[in-house]
């Protein structure tokens, strides 16, 4: 399985924009940011839970959060593509609840700061 992502959207726009992949295998993965050179392995364990938060989205669909109210929040497009060659694009908000989000944001922020480390 492989999941991109991209984040735009914030207080300054194109300035805060990440972008990463994650390749999930049997054995584990990584996820890697090509524009910054981060790269981290994951665990067999997370990347099973990654595999399964993933397909439970793509399962589900659009989370129906949309931005809201919030001003110059992020949103998140994701790819998935899964073992079958199905490729999914699902959008995802800073409301959005699930821990698929949460993944994702969480990553995008660790990509932000290797980013601004150099």
């Amino acid at each position: 399985m492989e999941i991109s992502f991209v984040r735009s959207g914030g207080f300054v726009g194109p300035a805060t924009q990440v972008e990463g992949k994650a390749v999930i295998t049997e054995s584990g993965g990584s996820v890697v940011s090509e524009k910054t050179g981060y790269r981290r392995d994951l665990t067999a364990e997370e990347a099973t839970k990654l595999m399964d938060w993933a397909t439970a989205a793509v399962s589900k669909g659009p989370d129906g959060t949309g931005p809201g109210q919030i001003r110059d929040a992020y949103s998140y497009r994701v790819q998935v593509l899964t073992g079958d060659g199905k490729n999914t694009e699902l959008e995802l908000h800073e409301r959005s609840l699930q821990p698929f989000a949460d993944w994702i944001r969480t990553e995008c922020e660790r990509i932000w700061t290797e980013r601004v480390r150099h």
